[in-house]
């Protein structure tokens, strides 16, 4: 598989695999910042919002990578 100009997979192969399972692939600009800004703050919510699930529970920050996996699930 090639990368792309965003870094996202761009074979011919990896299209046909996600648009089997009926997946719409969108690629990113290169060097847009206001697309970087978005995912560096739904990034920085999503770890905020596991350490105050972790704080509120009294457990501890090893457990930061599973709340982080198990946060869209309780938000959604």
């Amino acid at each position: 598989m090639t990368k792309g100009g965003g870094g996202e997979y761009t074979s011919n192969e990896f299209n046909i695999l996600l648009a089997s399972n009926g997946t719409i692939h969108q690629t990113s600009c290169v060097d847009i910042l206001q697309q970087n800004d978005v995912a560096e703050r739904k990034h920085r919510h999503l770890v905020e919002i596991a350490r105050s699930f972790l704080l509120s529970a009294n457990v501890p920050s090893v457990f930061l990578g599973e709340v982080i996996l198990t946060k869209p699930h309780v938000m959604n």
